[in-house]
């Protein structure tokens, strides 16, 4: 019986040590742009958008339709969007991911950021010079982003902007009857221990 409940405790905790475990993916953007690495703190990391199509007209440079694009853990594209306003990012993220977030839905970060940063958004778009890459955090929690420049490119990460909260993966139902099983082996143990001892 003992090597039954060491056993069963050694297998959740490697259960719950591997869903601990981050998970990073780079995504490459098309056009030389450079890379993006996503690492999550639970599963999976992050997906880019490509394909899929911005209409931008004039005057105001600003996106009045298009296409839907495809997730990637691969590779993104880089879309002229337009002008930065949180407005005209919206619309453009709505255009290619499908979704339906309002301007207020959007956080800018300050201009001229670092190249690196954690986000607990599940879609977010990086100002590249002047081309935009939008992206989904799919790690099901917050997500360690770093932008890494193609050298001579001279397209500089101007600032990101973030959309709604990640959704939380829910522990699968087999961690919760683990439990219960290891509950009860438990109280089977002692139930035993105390007949022995009477």
């Amino acid at each position: 019986m003992k090597k039954i409940l060491v056993t069963a405790l050694s297998g959740a905790m490697a259960l719950a040590t591997s869903m601990g475990i981050a998970s990073a993916n780079t995504v490459t953007i098309t056009g030389g742009l450079g890379t993006i690495t996503c690492n999550g703190t639970d599963a999976g990391a992050c997906e880019g958008i490509f394909g899929g199509s911005l209409i931008v007209t004039n005057p105001g440079n600003q996106v009045t339709g298009g296409s839907l694009g495809s997730l990637s853990a691969t590779m993104a594209d880089a879309y002229d969007s337009g002008n930065a306003s949180e407005a005209n990012e919206t619309t453009a993220f709505n255009t290619l991911a499908g979704t339906s977030f309002l301007e207020a839905d959007a956080t800018k970060s300050a201009s001229d950021p670092s190249p690196t940063f954690t986000t607990l958004s599940e879609y977010f778009l990086l100002k590249i010079g002047n081309m935009t890459v939008f992206l989904k955090n799919t790690s099901g929690g917050p997500l360690d982003v770093a932008y890494t420049e193609t050298a001579g490119k001279g397209a500089g990460l101007s600032h990101y902007t973030e959309f709604g909260e990640v959704p939380e993966i829910p522990i699968p139902g087999a961690i919760w009857l683990m439990g219960v099983g290891l509950a009860g082996l438990g109280a089977a143990r002692r139930k035993s221990k105390a007949s022995s001892a009477a």
